[in-house]
């Protein structure tokens, strides 16, 4: 697997900080430039003005943070990276353990990933795909795109380009689609793992990955999925990443 970082924008950010704040998201901590000092980890328990670090309990053994001293971040959501540079306000002891208080970064990145072989439908797949807002309530009804490449364990969509602000890397969405109309429909909840605005098309590209447990039903669909494009109709073999 290759990999490389960009920068999300503010509005992305602040989602994904929220989302880290809510999900408890655990996280990796490095000093920038000093070597000689352990990693620590913990997971974000706040992402208001600051950033609030609940430290693992093998983590405050560790070297104590300083005031001031520049920190390397990554953190994990739904199976995706992010990474960020913050600075260290305060650390401080309370009943429930060791809090580092972290200045808000003024950028996140987030790692995008490059993955698997996939296959290019020689036909249109309609593809239905629904999420929650932002406020949280469900998005009011599926919106319509196009498949553009699969593989039992991710798939590339045609979106129109006006859902660039409604759709964000790291959303979990839920998807449903048919390959062969004889065969009945795929559901399954997908995170948003790669974005990209194709605006001489007029249409907004997304790399979803399948949310896969290991469970025998994730198995039985990956199973179910295969065979259906061996067999439905003719694809295009390419190298895409979500």
């Amino acid at each position: 697997m290759t990999g490389y970082a960009f920068d999300l924008n503010e509005r992305q950010s602040n989602r994904v900080l929220e989302q880290a704040a809510r999900a408890r998201a655990q996280v990796y901590l490095e000093v920038s430039d000093v070597q000689e000092q352990g990693p620590l980890t913990g997971c974000i328990t706040k992402a208001n003005d600051v950033l609030i670090i609940q430290l693992d309990e093998e983590s405050e053994s560790q070297h104590r943070p300083i005031c001031g001293q520049y920190y390397q971040v990554v953190m994990g959501i739904h199976h995706q990276r992010y990474m960020m540079v913050c600075s260290v306000v305060e650390l401080e002891f309370r009943q429930t353990g060791a809090m580092l208080i972290l200045a808000r970064p003024k950028t996140v990145q987030v790692l995008q990933r490059r993955k698997f072989y996939r296959l290019q439908p020689g036909q249109m797949v309609p593809v239905y795909l629904t999420w929650k807002d932002a406020d949280g309530t469900m998005h009011s009804a599926p919106t319509l795109g196009q498949l553009h490449d699969i593989h039992p364990e991710g798939m590339g969509v045609k979106l129109p380009m006006e859902l660039d602000q409604d759709l964000f890397i790291g959303e979990i969405v839920h998807v449903r689609f048919s390959i062969n109309a004889r065969e009945p429909d795929f559901e399954i909840v997908a995170t948003i793992c790669h974005k990209k605005v194709r605006k001489e098309r007029n249409e907004l590209f997304i790399g979803l990955e399948f949310e896969l447990d290991g469970s025998e039903n994730s198995d039985r669909f990956t199973q179910r999925l295969q065979q259906v494009i061996n067999t439905s109709i003719p694809f295009d073999r390419k190298k895409a990443g979500n």
